[in-house]
This record gives C-alpha cells, structure tokens and sequence, in this order.
C-alpha cells in the first residue's frame, strides 16, 4: 500500500525527511514541537499532512522578524543619524562655551550634519545653506572642529550599534544553515561579515570611548 505524504505517522515523517542526502534535518523531538505550535494546522493528534506542514515551515519562515519590545529593526537613515548627532554635539558644546563670548548656531549644527553625509565640502556648504569661505573658516575653529569629531564618533557608534543589533539574526542564520544543509553558501558568508564586523565593533567603539580631546576652545565666528 502506496504512502500517504497527507496522513504520515510523525515517525514516519521523521524517516523520510531524514532519508535525503542532506542528512537528519529533524528529530523526533523538533517534531512535536512544531505540531504543538501549529496543532490542526499541519494534522491531527495521529497523523501529520507533510503538504501542509512544509507550507506551515515556510510561513513561520518568511514572518516579519521582530525586537523583544515588537517594534520593528527599520532600515538605518545616515541622514536622520547624522542630524541627531551633531544636534547632541552642538547642544554639549553650547553649554560648555557658554559665558566665553562663543555661540552654536542652528547653520553650525546644519553644517555638521552636512558634513557627515555629503561627499564633498562643496556639497555640504551648499546642503547646509553657508558659503564655503565660511565652511572652511569654521573648520579652523577648534570648537567647532571638536563638535564635529564628537557627531562624527557618535554616528560611527550608532551603526556599530545596528550591526550588533543583528547579531543574534546572524547567529540563528548560521544556526540554520548548518542544520538544513546546502546552497546557502552566500547567506553563511554574510552572517559571519556581520558577527566578524560586531565583533569589531566592540574594539572600535572602546578605541572612541577612550580618546582625548587635546584641543582647545575658540570663538566661533
């Protein structure tokens, strides 16, 4: 009598799924966790329907992937990060030069963010609406030099951040892959760039924690 691949007994299935040349790709004990978290939706209490099964997998798959809080990982904006930073380094530095005759402005903090995102000093005068006669005599201005160091560290930090963030999304890709066999050779290699970079990252990040600022204020014009 011919095998059902709708009504297989989970030993059944455990066989045959294990009998490719992949190797084991289940245990019996991964099994009824699945028909515990899917219930009638892969069987009933006897048998499982391996049609609906694998599209039950492929589903559980494929769902949005969310944080712990159930807010979603969005896409990492250079543009908004850049603004927040040199917002934050402006703001330290105001309080700092207050009562020495020297001022941030918003074109200050503008220029900063510009900088830090514009390929060129042109492009980031033009962006942040200053002259690049003005661009480049700001730059001589140790305060402000010193503001854009500090946005420029806390931008790098912040991506760092967002790569460690997709450290444990690696580690379960990884995870994956080894259990489940070939041809995500591609998807292997971009998990460990991104565990290789986090790992990095931790380096890089005490390396900017730990530097000194040597130079001193001076008026802004």
């Amino acid at each position: 009598m011919p095998t059902d691949p709708r009504r297989l007994r989970p030993s059944a299935l455990c066989r045959l799924l294990n009998s490719s040349p992949l190797g084991e790709v289940i245990t019996q004990s991964q099994l009824q966790r699945h028909r515990t978290r899917a219930g009638l939706r892969i069987g009933d209490d006897r048998h499982v329907d391996l049609v609906r099964y694998v599209a039950w997998l492929v589903q559980v798959r494929h769902a949005p992937r969310t944080q712990p809080d159930g807010a979603a990982l969005g896409a990492f904006d250079v543009a908004e990060a850049a603004q927040g930073a040199a917002a934050v380094a402006v703001g330290s530095r105001r309080e700092q030069v207050r009562g020495h005759g020297q001022r941030f402005t918003r074109k200050h903090q503008a220029l900063i963010a510009a900088l830090l995102t514009e390929p060129t000093h042109a492009a980031a005068a033009a962006k942040a609406g200053v002259g690049k006669a003005t661009l480049y005599r700001w730059l001589q201005t140790p305060a402000f030099r010193a503001a854009y160091r500090q946005a420029g560290r806390a931008l790098v930090e912040a991506a760092i951040g967002r790569i460690q963030a997709s450290t444990g999304q690696a580690v379960e890709t990884l995870t994956t892959v080894a259990r489940q066999g070939r041809r995500d050779s591609d998807r292997v290699r971009a998990a460990i760039a991104l565990l290789e970079h986090a790992l990095g990252g931790l380096k890089d990040a005490d390396l900017l924690h730990g530097e000194q600022e040597t130079d001193g204020e001076a008026p802004l014009d």
